[in-house]
């Protein structure tokens, strides 16, 4: 009888353990990870549904030779480690460059807080929220903001070396995006009354005070070489930014308004079908034969085509009038990318400068401004083209960005070889 009872005290102690053990196990879920596996895999089979139906790039990720089942596969075995927000924000931005093979393919990674402050807060938001029956995001806003208020306070992210738009990353190949970090442009006198220069590493200004900052160093430049004949801009590793900042270099100098033509291919599916007219606005959609070179476009995924209206406005600038067959050179690389790419695409289009160097990183066709998805369990913002954009020649933009009408001549920078180029129209120069 004694054992009897010292076997039972011992069961119920046993079972008081296993089930206090479950409940701290359940608690430590909840300290540990802000969802569980089961929705972090629910998130995970979501992104990929994605990757394979809505990402535009897939065929040039698999023609780099990523190989995307792998990548997939690969990536489930993370998913049973509790994560927090930080985390799991990095989790899918290292899951990103390896389907992008390094390159941020069509604007490809999940939104750090500093893209989801300055871009889906205040840009993105307020171009869907006049249209509530067309916003996919409106079931999800309180996700979202939840998601983010989590990020900006953990500590490991306010180091702003982390994040996409912050600064050049020691843990990313640099070349790949270029900088997106604002510093005054750096402007240097070549010849005097002749030829001067300006470099321009990023066009993307958070703030009025440094886009007023910004606009007014160009101003004063241009008033200052009024009567120079050859002005170069080096825009080398400048991952882009605000298309303004590069129509500010142009818009002083038309007579009257620019219109540019961008060409692409999308595919329809529930990814973008909701919201793509709203946020490529002025999308027409045109056939096939009306795309010049399509035949390089080199995808079978994208069969719908689309062009895009851009205009220019003339906007002169108060006390400046240029000389007289005033010369531009665009100095570029594979760095330059995003708005510095569409930069580079509307100077070849226009004849507006002479661009040098080397093909740049692509993705400034792409549409006005990439999209957004939002994995439906965490609230984590992916961000993405939602359009296959094709540069002169035809090819996609992002797999070979903008060809120069001068590459680097043997053994000489971008620079060297644009100054070699003016030396060669035969002009009295002192350099």
């Amino acid at each position: 009888m004694k054992k009897l009872i010292f076997r039972t005290v011992v069961s119920v102690l046993v079972l008081v353990f296993v089930i206090t053990a479950l409940i701290v196990s359940k608690k430590n879920d909840t300290v540990f990870g802000f969802i569980s596996e089961e929705k972090m895999k629910a998130d995970y089979e979501y992104f990929w549904n994605f990757i394979y139906n809505g990402y535009p790039f897939t065929e040039v990720c698999e023609r780099k030779g990523v190989d995307l089942e792998q990548i997939r596969q690969e990536g489930y075995k993370y998913l049973s480690d509790p994560m927090m927000q930080y985390s799991y924000y990095f989790f899918y931005k290292d899951l990103c460059r390896k389907i992008t093979g390094n390159k941020y393919l069509g604007h490809l990674y999940p939104s750090d807080y500093f893209d989801y402050y300055f871009n889906y807060y205040f840009n993105y938001k307020t171009i869907l929220k006049n249209d509530s029956a067309q916003n996919p995001f409106i079931k999800k806003e309180t996700l979202i903001d939840n998601f983010y208020y989590h990020i900006y306070q953990a500590d490991a992210i306010s180091d702003k070396d982390y994040m996409v738009y912050a600064r050049t990353s020691s843990d990313r190949i640099a070349p790949l995006i270029g900088t997106r970090t604002y510093s005054k442009p750096f402007i240097q006198i070549i010849e005097t009354g002749r030829i001067a220069y300006i470099e321009i590493k990023s066009f993307f200004t958070t703030g009025v005070e440094k886009q007023q900052t910004y606009l007014k160093t160009l101003e004063d430049f241009f008033i200052e070489t009024a009567n120079y004949k050859h002005i170069i801009i080096d825009i080398r590793n400048n991952g882009g930014g605000r298309s303004e900042n590069y129509e500010a270099i142009i818009s002083p100098h038309i007579t009257k308004d620019m219109n540019i033509f961008f060409y692409g291919l999308y595919n329809e599916n529930k990814y973008t079908d909701t919201y793509l007219d709203i946020n490529y606005m002025g999308i027409e959609k045109i056939e096939k034969d009306e795309i010049p070179n399509i035949k390089n476009s080199s995808t079978i995924k994208n069969d719908k085509t689309y062009k895009l209206k851009d205009v220019i406005s003339f906007r002169p600038i108060m006390g400046y009038e240029p000389c007289e067959d005033k010369k531009f050179w665009l100095l570029v690389d594979g760095g330059v990318y995003s708005e510095a790419d569409r930069f580079a695409y509307v100077c070849k289009a226009t004849g507006f400068a002479t661009v040098v160097g080397t093909n740049t990183g692509g993705a400034g066709t792409n549409g006005k401004s990439p999209a957004y998805i939002v994995l439906p369990n965490s609230g984590l913002l992916i961000k993405f083209d939602g359009l296959y954009g094709l540069n002169e020649e035809g090819y996609c933009s992002d797999e070979f960005g903008t060809a120069p009408d001068i590459y680097n001549l043997p053994g000489k920078s971008a620079l060297g070889t644009c100054l070699e180029e003016i030396k060669k129209l035969g002009e009295k120069t002192n350099f």
